[in-house]
């Protein structure tokens, strides 16, 4: 991608707002994760979803 050719980035830290605590933080991922598959699966254009 051209665009990343140039990217320098930041010096400051990123936030990525997950918690600090690994049990929490595995859950804020697998929230998301499950919202995208199940959006997958029950979309019309899911060509196996009759079977």
């Amino acid at each position: 991608m051209r665009h990343m050719e140039a990217y320098v980035g930041s010096h400051k830290p990123f936030n990525y707002g997950f918690n600090k605590q690994e049990s929490e933080h595995q859950e804020q991922i697998k929230n998301p994760i499950m919202k995208y598959a199940a959006k997958i699966m029950l979309s019309d254009a899911n060509l196996l979803k009759r079977r």
